[in-house]
């Protein structure tokens, strides 16, 4: 029997027990079998006896809750809560808020492990250490307390229960409903007798005198129940709707239930329990999003304007071809989430076109996801995460409103589908209650407010917009000063400015104002009242707090003024460059046509005269674009967003055409949680002439491979300064300087961090608790050393260093000046200045290569060690010599590097065709740029070192591979082939990974390599046809007389083995390289069949053999290799490290014609129409506290003509 994966769903139970800790998930769902929910029974009912009259006593009341971290750990958190005894016998009610756990993380309380209970007295003595320990499992349904839980024979706790209310309950599932003028909303109200005594209860409802309907209860007698102890009874409670309520129009009714106990007891004797019940009038659907309004003008911008149809045509056609798997019951989730969304495109083609099919389509894919067999049975609609389950509902509720009149449906269709989403919503009620902000949780919000509005339950809308942790709190706490949101990255900027944009449409269906909502913003300097959950992370908020407010419009302005001429935005953190349709031609989207509908403000006007006729808004946008006045352009001017630590510095050359000016983009601010970069101090993007060159993610894995934290977020893997190779430390930044002039625009930021490795193996986010596990799934190996640190945890600290960036921003070209250095001036350290461009085309011919290592670095621990196929250069005779002097000092021509990049349709425009692969840029103009990088050596007697090596770019090469060498001997002759296997193996084969084979061939008369893949997953959620890599690495026969026979040129017969394009050769005809090394006699050995073995045969008849020796493993990169990307940086080794780089990007010839080292911290830039330009940075070294605050540091350009100075311009003090 297979063996099943820890986390894995079974079939139709969708259950699977974790570990003894009794976790287990059902969906996405977690659950835990050996714990007690204090969230939905959320009073402590505790009763203490005391035995002697010395009062008062101080008690605390200890809980142990427990959460799992991903899939891999068990957290427990201790709460605690005190009580003051007055009495000998005593009952405390305690609710969450009394206890130390702060109210914004009470999910934690649906996990509670253990009680323990002690006592002190006068607040010094200890009389019980410990009174009571109850520690909960799965066969303690009921709370017991035994004469073993007392202590000295003084302090007994008598009996201890989770409870509903502190005395008498009162409940029903559903709070709010709506109906029609002249029908009967019905309520079933349960009253329950949670004392141990009778009690008397008395039902009423309020009424203020302002209410038009009038609520009646019935099943009392004259509102009056009796109740024996633990009894429950219910009431009917029946609301007349009439029309004098506007569609949509609610009130609300507080029922009460005044109860006091019938006996004495030392229990609460008396008490008020209330519930709030809702009665809606019945809005006519659809109702959500949508409204007959809407649908009518869509329909008339479609009959009208030509773009509006084109979408439309093109959403109809896509909605005709649709089409879904019913549910496998063997996989652990229901559909692809993509379905969702074509279901609720589905139901709005239905309401255009009126073409009853697609409301059929529509609702045979509700009906299949609602049905008891579906969600409710797995909770997991989608196969992504539970983020994506909220915009699956979001979908599904607004295909489900679309429909709603479509007369197919039957009564247990509308039950299950209500049932579903109450499932869902009441599972998310308590999901947001996590003491944080994200894009996951407003995503997961959006589904329950889109299903509450769908149902028509505003007691629940108003929930998860207003209460704990929804929309409101979202903004409250996701929102900085500068508006940007939280995580710092512009897809999760865009996705929750339209998350709330559209939540608040919703809202005004149901006479709610959401749009214009300002809140107070959440000022504790972090964005998580939890601790943070994986190591290395970092929630904090930096920057400064300027207003005491939080809106939506704050997160659609704060990107206006980073987006560019194209409507491009530089990505920052986790995200590509973007445009301001939020990276979707989709026919549902959530952009600043959205936000001009609901806001109207010129800018986003502004924003939409940015998209092309095939990137509007069909189904949110005007029909004719709408004009817009501005007293200047957005695109004009340098930024920066002073919390987020976004920058962008924008030439403007003037009477020069806009997409020749240089935009260069710089990173220095807050972390942003999970989804944060440690790349404080770099440039993080470079465009000019409508292309980009570099960007944040220009090596993307998804975030479900252990390289997502292992390498693609890690400081090497961006343009800046590292030291020695490691990860910078998140700590907040100091901005040095900010200044826009006419003749440059200039940045500076100073880091003072640990750097240390990263977190080894990435995260455990899949259902792997090790690292091997993970490596064997995704089919990556990497070495692991005998002793490691834990998986995903940082090792290798180093001492406080401070690394300074000064960017200065010319007509033309970019200078990085860059200074580090250590706290501790005895310790060396080996400083990095790195750049990732692409199309390397020529190495300045002052260089010489020193040497060639297959890595960067071996070093297990790092993220160097998947960068490879490294050359190790240093200049001739220690200095490039250039020929002129500046104040008597002998100038150092820079080094120089040329980068040739292309541009096309399928080359630099990843949106289009694949979302990892390449520069992860999408809007780039067709054609090509030329790039020069110089590096200025800053010290007079400074030898450079440099070198350039190959990052590890995302391709499809990932596969577990098994590999076998086997042999029939000369022994077996008589008795026939018998196989025997001499050695075998198996790993991860990717761009590391390769195993040496050496065997002794005594005796053997056929040799058969044989070789076996499987395609290695990008992450749990995605798996893709891999592509063919496997070769055996120059295979040899060596003779008994210590010959060499190169197996490539002997005879061998190949069976479901793909020969491709023959030795020497990988599968696109560029070179075999395995873990970096070259192999020209490789032979090819992935099997056609992947379903089979692919063998080949070698006959040794007459060879005399006696030992085969060969390499197995994956090649990389695969085809031609001249257009990649490649690493190229100059190491300073020492106590301190000073460098200088100029970078331009240009079409045709090249203005800049030279670069030169001009004394201390200056360069002089020689130009094509023959000025020379000098510039100069002051204070940069000056790191004493009293020199870090802003314009400490000052820089001065200097223009000259024919040796006569014509400009000159310098920052401010």
């Amino acid at each position: 029997m297979k063996e099943i994966p820890p986390a894995f769903y079974i079939g139709r139970t969708g259950r699977m027990i974790l570990d003894d800790n009794g976790f287990f998930y059902r969906g996405l769902f977690q659950y835990n079998k050996n714990t007690k929910d204090y969230f939905h029974n959320p009073v402590l009912a505790v009763c203490l006896t005391y035995e002697t009259e010395k009062l008062p006593l101080f008690v605390t009341v200890e809980m142990t809750l427990e959460k799992l971290i991903g899939n891999a750990s068990v957290h427990r958190t201790l709460v605690t809560a005190q009580v003051c005894m007055t009495k000998s016998r005593q009952w405390f009610y305690l609710r969450k808020e009394d206890f130390s756990l702060p109210l914004s993380r009470s999910r934690e309380y649906r996990f509670v492990r253990q009680i323990r209970i002690y006592a002190k007295q006068d607040g010094q003595q200890t009389i019980a250490e410990e009174c009571a320990s109850i520690l909960f499992d799965e066969s303690k349904a009921a709370i017991n307390i035994s004469d073993e839980k007392k202590c000295n024979n003084v302090l007994f706790v008598e009996a201890l229960s989770f409870q509903k209310s502190d005395g008498v309950s009162i409940s029903t599932p559903v709070c709010s409903k709506w109906t029609k003028p002249g029908e009967t909303i019905e309520y079933s109200v349960t009253i329950e007798n949670e004392c141990r005594t009778p009690v008397m209860v008395h039902l009423s409802a309020e009424d203020d005198g302002w209410k038009e309907l009038k609520p009646q209860i019935s099943d009392s007698d004259c509102g009056w129940l009796h109740l024996e102890a633990s009894e429950s009874k219910n009431v009917t409670v029946t609301i007349s709707m009439t029309d004098t309520l506007a569609p949509g129009g609610c009130e609300k009714f507080p029922i009460h239930a005044k109860w006091k106990v019938i006996e004495n007891t030392d229990e609460k004797n008396e008490g008020d329990s209330t519930i709030t019940l809702y009665a809606m009038r019945k809005l006519p659907h659809p109702c959500v999003i949508f409204d007959d309004d809407l649908l009518n003008e869509i329909r008339q911008k479609i009959s009208r304007a030509d773009w509006a149809k084109a979408a439309y045509e093109k959403a109809y056609k896509a909605s005709e071809e649709w089409s879904y798997p019913s549910i496998d019951f063997n996989k652990d989730y229901l559909f692809d989430t993509s379905h969702a969304h074509h279901a609720r495109d589905c139901a709005i083609i239905y309401q255009i076109s009126g073409e009853i099919r697609f409301a059929q389509k529509t609702a045979a894919f509700l009906r299949e996801w609602s049905a008891p067999d579906g969600y409710r049975r797995l909770p997991r609609a989608g196969n992504q995460e539970l983020v994506h389950d909220g915009e699956f509902f979001k979908s599904a509720a607004c295909a489900y409103d679309l429909i709603y009149d479509w007369d197919g449906w039957t009564e247990k269709d509308r039950e299950n589908i209500e049932q579903t989403m109450r499932f869902y919503m009441e599972y998310i009620d308590a999901e947001i209650c996590s003491g944080e902000a994200s894009n996951w949780l407003l995503a997961e919000i959006a589904g329950a407010v889109y299903s509450a509005a769908a149902l028509g339950d505003k007691e629940r809308m108003e929930r998860f917009l207003y209460g704990p942790g929804g929309a409101a709190d979202e903004l409250a706490k996701g929102v900085l000063d500068d508006g940007w949101w939280y995580e710092a990255s512009i897809g999760y900027n865009l996705m929750c400015a339209g998350l709330m944009s559209e939540i608040s449409v919703v809202a005004l269906h149901f006479g709610m104002n959401f749009k214009d909502i300002k809140v107070t913003p959440a000022y504790r300097r972090t964005n998580c009242v939890a601790e943070a959950r994986f190591d290395g992370l970092s929630n904090d908020i930096w920057g400064e707090n300027t207003k005491n407010y939080r809106s939506i419009e704050m997160l659609w302005d704060s990107l206006i003024t980073f987006y560019d001429y194209r409507g491009v935005v530089m990505g920052i953190n986790d995200s590509a460059e973007q445009k301001s349709n939020a990276q979707t031609k989709a026919f549902y989207k959530l952009d600043y046509e959205l936000a001009y509908r609901l806001y109207k403000k010129p800018e986003y006007a502004y924003m939409i005269s940015r998209l092309g006729d095939d990137e509007r808004n069909v189904l949110f946008g005007e029909e004719v674009r709408p004009t817009y006045e501005l007293d200047e352009l957005p695109y004009e001017k340098s930024c920066y967003a002073q919390n987020a630590g976004s920058v962008v510095l924008r030439s403007h050359k003037k009477d020069r055409p806009i997409r020749e000016q240089i935009q260069v983009g710089l990173k220095y601010g807050s972390h942003g949680g999970a989804h944060g970069h440690y790349d404080r101090a770099s440039m993080n993007g470079l465009m000019r002439y409508g292309r980009s060159l570099t960007n944040p993610e220009n090596i993307w894995y998804s975030y479900h491979t252990f390289m997502y934290k292992f390498y693609c977020q890690t400081s090497i893997t961006h343009n800046m300064v590292t030291v020695d190779l490691k990860q910078q430390e998140a700590a907040q930044p100091k901005q040095l300087l900010f200044y826009t002039g006419d003749a440059m625009q200039a940045f500076g930021v100073e880091n003072n961090s640990r750097w240390s490795y990263p977190p080894y193996g990435g995260w455990p986010v899949g259902k792997q608790k090790t690292i091997e596990e993970r490596q064997w799934m995704e089919g990556r190996s990497f070495p692991i050393p005998e002793k490691h640190p834990e998986y995903a945890v940082r090792s290798g600290f180093t001492e406080p260093v401070i690394t300074r960036r000064v960017t200065v921003l010319t007509d033309d070209y970019v200078v990085n000046f860059d200074y580090a250095k250590s706290s501790q001036p005895e310790i060396n350290h080996d400083f990095q200045c790195i750049y990732h461009l692409q199309g390397l085309k020529k190495v300045d011919d002052a260089l010489s290569i020193e040497r060639h290592t297959a890595q960067l670095s071996d070093d297990p621990l790092g993220s160097a060690q998947f960068i490879t196929d490294c050359d190790w250069y240093e200049t001739k005779n220690g200095v490039k010599e250039g020929s002129q002097a500046v104040d008597g000092i002998k100038d150092k021509a820079a080094i120089k590097f040329q980068f040739h990049t292309e541009y096309a349709e399928k080359k630099n425009n990843f949106w289009r065709y694949d979302w990892k692969w390449q520069n992860r840029t999408a809007y780039n103009e067709y054609g090509t740029l030329d790039t020069d990088l110089y590096f200025v050596s800053m010290k007079q007697d400074d030898s450079m070192q440099f070198a350039i090596a190959c990052p590890p770019e995302f391709a499809l090469v990932n596969k577990r591979l098994y590999w076998k060498v086997c042999a029939v001997m000369e022994k077996d002759k008589a008795s026939g082939e018998q196989e025997v296997v001499l050695k075998e193996g198996k790993f991860g084969a990717w761009i590391l990974g390769k195993e040496t084979v050496d065997v002794a061939l005594d005796g053997v008369k056929k040799l058969y390599l044989k070789v076996f893949t499987e395609d290695g997953r990008q992450g749990d959620l995605y798996e893709y046809e891999s592509l063919k890599t496997i070769f055996w690495g120059d295979p040899v026969i060596e003779t008994t007389d210590h010959q060499k026979l190169a197996m490539a040129d002997l005879a061998y017969t190949c069976e479901n083995t793909d020969e491709g394009c023959g030795v020497g050769k990988d599968y696109e005809g560029g070179r075999v390289t395995i873990q970096a090394e070259e192999f020209d006699k490789a032979i090819p050995a992935e099997p056609r069949d992947k379903k089979k073995w692919g063998v080949i045969t070698l006959d040794l008849e007459g060879l005399n053999a006696a030992r085969f020796h060969a390499v197995i493993g994956g090649d990389y990169p695969v085809g031609d290799e001249s257009g990649k990307r490649r690493t190229v940086f100059q190491q300073q080794t020492g106590t301190s490290a000073c460098f200088a780089s100029v970078i331009e990007p240009h079409e045709g010839d090249a203005m800049v014609q030279s670069v030169q080292y001009a004394g201390a911290w200056s360069i002089k830039v020689t130009l094509a129409d023959g000025r020379e330009q000098i510039i100069s940075v002051k204070g940069i070294e000056n790191t004493q506290e009293s020199d870090t605050m802003k314009n400490s540091v000052r820089i001065l350009l200097e223009e000259y003509q024919e040796g006569t100075l014509i400009r000159s311009e310098e920052t401010a003090r």
